[in-house]
């Protein structure tokens, strides 16, 4: 009771502590959402495209909410171990697994991709003429956005 009456003494009435806490979270999330767009903007600006792992296809290394920020390259500039986005041929979203075979393909090239976790290589291979390669990961990062699109219920996939 002490540790209550200490608080409220500190900070006024308990609408006024509520109020300076939402202030708080507003600000946070406001400064949260600036950095975002500026991030967005700079990685634009140097080509680059952010995406989020949503499965652990990809761990320990990429967990589950890791930000990965990848380049769009000539698919002949691949090479076995790098790590890569590309459409998924089976449905909508993206794939981002790693190199594990290249092969020249009537104008394409073509890839076998396996996530880490993973026991085998994907069933298909990815006949492609671009892909990003992946130039910088960020644990974690967009665990918030994954939360707030279960809450929304938006598929991370679309």
């Amino acid at each position: 009771m002490a540790v209550a009456h200490a608080a409220t003494a500190r900070l006024g009435s308990p609408r006024r502590a509520l109020r300076i806490t939402l202030r708080v979270i507003g600000i946070a999330a406001a400064a949260g959402a600036a950095i975002g767009v500026v991030a967005t903007m700079l990685f634009a600006a140097l080509g680059l495209t952010p995406r989020i792992v949503v499965s652990g296809s990809m761990e320990p290394g990429l967990p589950i909410g890791s930000v990965v920020v990848s380049e769009r390259v000539d698919a002949t500039a691949v090479s076995v171990g790098d790590v890569v986005t590309t459409d998924r041929f089976n449905g909508p979203g993206t794939v981002t697994h790693r190199v594990v075979d290249v092969s020249p393909g009537g104008g394409q090239t073509v890839l076998t991709l396996k996530g880490d976790a993973n026991g085998g290589v994907d069933r298909e291979p990815y006949e492609v003429r671009e892909v990003g390669v992946m130039r910088l990961a960020i644990p974690y990062v967009g665990l918030p956005q994954l939360w707030a699109q279960d809450l929304l219920g938006i598929d991370p996939l679309t």
